[in-house]
This record gives C-alpha cells, sequence and structure tokens, in this order.
C-alpha cells in the first residue's frame, strides 16, 4: 500500500473516515494516490462511530463494532488501534489522534455521559470534548454478500490463498484485491486537485 509503505497508515485510515462520513468538503491529492484500491465506501463509513455527549449508543454492541473496525480488545489502552471496557466506561485509541493519545467515554446505561480524552501513559484524562469520531483501524471492508461470493468462488482461488498463507503474518492484506473496491472517483465523491511532481521531488 502506497501509504503504509511510507507509514502514513494511520493518517490515511483518518483521511478516508472524514471524505467517506461526509466530513471533508474537497481532496488534494497526487497521482500516486489516485492509482491506489480504495475501500468499498459505504462499507467502509460503516465501520465508524461517532459518539456524542448525551447520546444513546448500544453500549453492549460497542465492542463487537469496534473489533469488525479493526481494533484490538485488552485490559488497558496502552497503544494505538486498541480498546478496552471497564464497567461503563469505553476506552479507545482511534490511529487519527496522535501517539499517547486516547478516547475515555464514561457511559449512564447506553447515553453517553462524559467524553474526554485521556493519556495513555498515564491513563490520566487531559481534556474534556462533546464528541469523538472513531474512524476504522482497517482497510479490509467485507459485507455479507461479499463474504458469500468469496465462499462461492472459493475452489478457484483456494490454491492461491493456500500458497499465500504459508507466507502470510497475522494480516490479512493479501486477500485485499478479492474484496470490494472503489476508484479514487467512486470513493471521493468530490471536486478534487491532484498535484503532479516527480520522483526526485518525491523523495525530498
Amino acid at each position: 500500500d502506497y501509504y503504509a509503505s511510507r507509514g502514513l497508515g494511520d493518517v490515511y485510515k483518518r483521511q478516508l473516515y472524514m471524505i467517506s462520513s461526509g466530513k471533508a468538503k474537497a481532496v488534494v491529492t497526487y497521482a500516486a494516490a489516485i492509482m491506489q484500491l480504495f475501500p468499498a465506501r459505504e462499507l467502509f463509513s460503516g465501520l465508524g462511530l461517532r459518539l456524542k455527549k448525551r447520546k444513546e449508543e448500544d453500549f453492549a454492541a460497542i465492542p463487537d463494532r469496534l473489533v469488525k473496525a479493526g481494533y484490538r480488545r485488552v485490559l488497558q489502552v496502552d497503544g494505538s488501534g486498541q480498546f478496552a471496557v471497564r464497567g461503563d466506561i469505553l476506552d479507545i485509541s482511534p490511529p487519527s489522534l496522535p501517539v499517547g493519545t486516547g478516547i475515555r467515554v464514561e457511559f449512564f446505561g447506553d447515553e453517553a455521559d462524559t467524553i474526554k480524552k485521556f493519556d495513555y501513559f498515564t491513563q490520566l484524562s487531559t481534556e474534556e470534548i462533546d464528541e469523538a469520531d472513531i474512524c476504522p483501524n482497517t482497510f479490509v471492508t467485507v459485507g455479507e454478500a461479499d463474504l458469500s461470493k468469496i465462499k462461492g468462488n472459493a475452489d478457484a482461488i483456494r490454491a492461491d490463498i493456500e500458497q499465500k498463507l504459508s507466507k502470510a503474518d497475522n494480516s490479512l492484506s493479501f486477500i485485499y484485491p478479492l474484496l470490494p473496491h472503489s476508484t479514487f472517483s467512486e470513493f471521493v465523491k468530490m471536486p478534487y486537485i491532484c498535484l503532479l511532481y516527480t520522483s526526485d521531488a518525491a523523495d525530498e
């Protein structure tokens, strides 16, 4: 992946979520980015979670939603892409936030009572906020129909997948080309500017 290979995977997830959720109004990008495959827009946007103070969410369903969005459940958040549930408190560290920063939400039933930023190194709250956008922590988007399609074509793709599985780590990125994608224009659905530059300029 173009962004991940440059250590920008977390920034990329945040940008895609801002675009797919309608919060971004325009996009400035360049040719190498446009050539990439993008997650299916609706599926990717649906993996995000927007928490607002005094707004109700199905608290019991949040852990499963976060796991599907690529987050890892832990006992105590101490890194990016993790979440923890302690009683009626949800701690989560979206990849879009600076290193060391997480979101702490205290629920009263299904209502978000307070939302705060916290330092996951000290576990101390630092700032109270009114809402938090939790972007997906994955580029792999799979709907039920897509799973059925993949299973239906299993005989045709099994040999290739088995070969890659024998070498793969825990990532599912090797099946990315098999999943539904959007082109750049289909994903952004808004005006964009493409900046062109030479390979020498890109390395500066």
